[in-house]
C-alpha cells in the first residue's frame, strides 16, 4: 500500500521518528527532541502497543544515541534501544557512520528470535548515509561519477532489505509480520517547491492483510501510526493529528 506522495516531519532522524510514531508535527525548522517539548506526555504508538503486551525495541546502525536518537525513541515508548556499539559480530567494516545494513538486519533478526511476540521494532538503517560500498561488494551499475556511486549504494541497501524481509517471512515464528517502509527524513532537494523538499518514500507491506494499491492522495508520516492502529484493530483514538489511510474521511 502506498500513496501518490508522502511528506516527512522534518530533515532529521528524531523529527521523523516523532512524526511517524506520535502523529504530530515538529515545530517548523526545529525538532521536539532535546528540547523542553519532549517532556510533554505524548501518546505515541510504541507506548500504546507496550501497554497491550507488545515487546518494543529500536535499532540503528549508528551509535544508539547519535543526536540523542536512542534515548528519544525510548522516551516515546520503546523499551529497548540498540546501536552499533551493541553489535560484536559484523561481516563488513563500518562506513563513516557505522554498520552496513546487512549487519544491522542480522543483529535485529537475532534479537527478534529472543523477543516474545507480538512486537514492534523500529530499524533506522545506515548504509545510504554515505556513498560507500563495503569492501568485496561489486557495483551493480557502471560508472564512477557521484550519482552512479550513490545509486550503487541504494541498490546495495535495497538488496539487504529484501533479504531481511525474506528471512522474516520464512520463519514461522514471525507469521503475520507487518512491514512499514518509510524514510525517517527528507534528503537534500535540488530545488522545486517546498513540497519536493519534504517528500519521502513510503509503503506498507502486509500480504493477506493489505491489498496492494496506490491511494490517490498525498499522505504524511503523521498518518502512519493511526493507519497501524486500524490494521491492528486497536480501537483507541489517541490525540493524533494524522488519520488512518484505511478509514474514509
Amino acid at each position: 500500500l502506498t500513496t501518490l506522495a508522502t511528506t516527512a516531519g522534518g530533515h532529521r532522524t528524531t523529527e521523523g521518528i516523532f512524526t511517524t510514531m506520535c502523529s504530530w508535527q515538529n515545530p517548523l525548522g526545529q525538532t521536539v527532541a532535546q528540547s523542553q517539548l519532549q517532556n510533554y506526555q505524548y501518546r505515541c504508538l510504541p507506548r500504546i502497543l507496550d501497554e497491550r503486551g507488545y515487546h518494543t525495541a529500536f535499532f540503528q546502525g549508528t551509535l544508539k544515541n547519535t543526536s540523542g536518537t536512542g534515548a528519544f525513541a525510548q522516551l516515546l515508548g520503546f523499551r529497548h534501544s540498540y546501536g552499533k556499539e551493541d553489535v560484536s559480530e559484523h561481516r563488513f567494516p563500518h562506513n563513516s557512520w557505522g554498520l552496513h545494513d546487512p549487519d544491522l538486519y542480522n543483529f535485529t533478526l537475532k534479537k527478534l528470535k529472543q523477543m516474545p511476540t507480538p512486537f514492534l521494532v523500529g530499524i533506522n538503517t545506515n548504509s545510504t548515509h554515505a556513498s560507500e560500498l563495503p569492501p568485496g561488494i561489486s557495483p551493480h551499475f557502471n560508472g564512477e561519477d557521484a550519482e552512479t556511486t550513490y545509486i550503487n549504494t541504494l541498490h546495495f541497501a535495497d538488496a539487504a532489505l529484501k533479504e531481511f524481509i525474506q528471512a522474516v517471512e520464512k520463519d514461522p515464528a514471525f507469521n503475520n509480520t507487518l512491514f512499514v517502509l518509510v524514510a525517517d527524513h527528507a534528503g537534500p532537494s535540488p530545488g522545486g517547491s517546498n513540497l519536493n523538499k519534504y517528500l519521502v518514500p513510503f509503503l506498507i507491506y502486509a500480504p493477506g492483510l493489505v491489498e496492494p494499491q496506490q491511494l490517490e492522495l498525498v499522505s504524511s508520516q503523521r498518518d502512519i501510526a493511526p493507519t497501524l492502529l486500524t490494521l491492528l484493530q486497536i480501537k483507541e483514538k489517541p490525540p493524533f493529528s494524522g488519520q488512518s489511510l484505511l478509514t474514509p474521511g
